[in-house]
């Protein structure tokens, strides 16, 4: 289910959703393919530093938190607001989930926020032992915000 705030809800009213798929299919390739699992997290590791990495669960647990805070920290994954101008941000959510969830076996949770000059995509495992990484009150932030559980 994809929920929103009312600042994403204006944002896309603003927008033409063309469906771009092409631009959308490289980013999700990109972000499936370079998503490894690793103590039990899923975590975006383009340069395939935190895959030669040790990392105890004890040290994420320490650092920040839970494994929420360590995945979603880990997966802010940013691209330049102009290069999603032509992108159909509800097709990319989806199929985005759909690839993760389906790679990994494990239900997630994905958020993507507009800024001024760029968009946030960030994800972590939906785990009922943690609270999810946002506040579920999505007006409570002031820029657009899109989540899909």
């Amino acid at each position: 289910m994809i929920f929103m705030n009312q600042n994403m809800a204006t944002e896309l009213g603003k927008r033409k959703l063309l469906s771009n798929k092409k631009k959308s299919d490289s980013i999700i390739k990109d972000i499936v393919e370079n998503t490894i699992l690793k103590n039990d997290c899923l975590l975006y590791d383009k340069d395939k530093k935190i895959q030669k990495s040790s990392i105890s669960s004890l040290w994420i647990k320490e650092n920040f938190f839970d494994f929420i805070n360590y995945e979603a920290t880990i997966n802010e994954i940013r691209y330049g607001k102009s290069f999603f101008s032509n992108v159909n941000i509800f097709y990319l959510v989806d199929k985005l989930s759909y690839e993760l969830e389906t790679k990994f076996r494990r239900k997630l949770v994905l958020y993507l926020s507009l800024h001024d000059s760029d968009v946030d995509i960030r994800f972590h495992t939906l785990r009922t032992t943690e609270n999810d990484w946002l506040d579920s009150n999505l007006d409570s932030y002031d820029n657009p915000i899109m989540c899909r559980k």
